[in-house]
């Protein structure tokens, strides 16, 4: 329950951001979320190779955790009403960026820690996540304009609908090696102009 939960928070987050506010505040919501997480990065990771004398891949997981962030704080900032406030936006921004900072390295301390530190294995990795990504992005936003024309809107039936959304997508993603919240925010980020704003 607490990864559903996790899935869904950071779906409704990748739904919810204001795109256009954020295509403007891009640069500085890369440049937060970067800072944000290089400098406890390579704090934890210096901490865990000198002070804790841990593992180099260890040390590369304890720093990813330490420099990532989350949005578990998004449905307070929502039900205050400052999801449009620009701190909000460059805070939302600069934590996809932690994350997939944080995923990415995530994605290949797992592949060494499993022995799989050869050619093959990260080219397939790389092939299954390219094939992931362009899929993501050529079929969904299709489907999502399908729906939201032909479909009639109920609340129940467009909640099993992003539902259903949510939880293939997360699904795919780990099936193509990444995070499965990689897919939940992708697929919020790409319904984002497409659900209607009542639903």
């Amino acid at each position: 329950l607490g990864t559903v939960g996790l899935l869904y928070l950071m779906f409704m987050a990748g739904l919810s951001i204001d795109l256009n506010r954020f295509e403007k505040m891009r640069v500085h919501s890369i440049r937060f979320g970067s800072i944000s997480f290089l400098i406890p990065f390579f704090i934890g990771l210096a901490a865990g190779v000198y002070l804790l004398d841990f593992s180099l891949s260890s040390s590369l997981l304890l720093g990813s955790i330490v420099g990532s962030h989350t949005l578990l704080a998004y449905p307070i900032a929502e039900r205050i009403g400052i999801t449009k406030n620009s701190g909000v936006t460059v805070a939302m921004g600069g934590t996809l960026v932690t994350d997939t900072l944080s995923l990415g390295i995530l994605a290949v301390v797992a592949g060494s820690a499993g022995g799989n530190q050869g050619l093959g294995y990260w080219t397939g990795f790389a092939i299954s996540v390219l094939i992931f990504v362009t899929a993501t992005l050529l079929l969904l936003p299709r489907l999502g304009r399908w729906y939201f024309r032909n479909v009639k809107h109920e609340a129940s039936t467009d909640f099993v609908f992003m539902v259903a959304v949510l939880f293939t997508t997360a699904f795919l993603a780990g099936l193509s090696g990444l995070a499965p919240i990689s897919g939940c925010v992708m697929a919020g980020l790409l319904l984002n102009r497409l659900v209607p704003q009542s639903t």
